[in-house]
Order: C-alpha cells, then sequence, then structure tokens
C-alpha cells in the first residue's frame, strides 16, 4: 500500500492504544505520531520508499538482505524491534511501546489487503494475502482508487470517530 494509506492505518493502530489503555490525554501525540511513525518501519527493507530515504543507504542494505514483505513485515522482526526499544528505553511509558508495536503490526495488516501479500511467518516462505479468500473490492492493488479513495478515508474517519466519538454524542 501507498505512503499515506500506512500513516492513516498507523493513526488507527494509535487511537487504539490510546483508547485500549486508557492513556491521559497529554500522551495521546505521542502515542499517535509514534503509532504513525513506525507503521512505515516494515518499508525499510524497499529501495525508494518513504521510509528507507529518511535514512540513506537503509534500503539498499536492507533490501539486498531481505525482500519486500519479507523479515521486516514479519511477526519475528515486529517483536524483535518492539524488544529492542524496550531494551533501549526502558523508562519508556507503556503506551508509548504498544503504539510502536501497533503502528508496525499496521503496516504488515494493510499490505496483507494487497494480491501480493506478507510473509507474516517468516522465515516460512509463504506470504499470506486476503485476496485469496476475498474477492474485489475487499482486497486491492498498491495505488488502486479503492485505496486512495475510500480505504484511506475511513481509516482516518474511524480515528477520528475512535479518539472524539464520544465527544461528539454528547454535543447532539
Amino acid at each position: 500500500m501507498l505512503y499515506p494509506t500506512h500513516i492513516a492505518a498507523g493513526a488507527l493502530a494509535g487511537a487504539m492504544v490510546v483508547k485500549l489503555t486508557s492513556a491521559p490525554p497529554k500522551l495521546w501525540p505521542l502515542i499517535i505520531g509514534t503509532s504513525m511513525l513506525a507503521s512505515l518501519v516494515p518499508d525499510f527493507d524497499k529501495r525508494g520508499s518513504k521510509a528507507s530515504r529518511t535514512v540513506p543507504g537503509s534500503g539498499f542494505i536492507i533490501g539486498a538482505i531481505t525482500s519486500h514483505r519479507g523479515f521486516l513485515h514479519s511477526l519475528a522482526a515486529i517483536a524483535l524491534l518492539s524488544a529492542g526499544l524496550y531494551l533501549f528505553w526502558p523508562g519508556l511509558p507503556k503506551e508509548v511501546l504498544f503504539a510502536f508495536t501497533a503502528g508496525a503490526l499496521s503496516h504488515p495488516l494493510v499490505d496483507t489487503i494487497n494480491p501480493q501479500g506478507v510473509q507474516w511467518l517468516w522465515p516460512l516462505n509463504v506470504k499470506l494475502s486476503l485476496a485469496r479468500i476475498l474477492p474485489w473490492p475487499f482486497s486491492f492493488t498498491t495505488g488502486s482508487k479503492i485505496e486512495k479513495g475510500i480505504f484511506q478515508p475511513m481509516l482516518w474517519f474511524l480515528t477520528v470517530w475512535l479518539l472524539l466519538g464520544d465527544k461528539v454524542k454528547s454535543f447532539m
């Protein structure tokens, strides 16, 4: 999927962390920002992606070691990255750590909609894709009109609704 779709999915993942952990409002920007950034981490394996361009050479190096939608899109990689973040920064609020994990997980989850699939269970060379079990329009290709015109706005709507839905009800 496209960069803006992953950002939107990361924002929704952050909103879910906010709700599930009952995080104080002062942490909301950090939680949602962390999950949005984390949603881009799996694309460090793709040369030319927005993520790999932020760290020059990373897409070339990581792309030489692993395939796109391979290791960095797997449960193993996300668990290792989350554990590494916890070990590197033990004082990090748990909500922010959860946001990193949720944001990183949102990336392969969204990519699973794509017919190309994701290697969730790396090192097993099996790519899982919802396109194998769900018909169009529930699975679609990267950059399609459905992704840009329906899916991205839906993710943003759900994010706002999740964060502010109960507050909107009080105005009615």
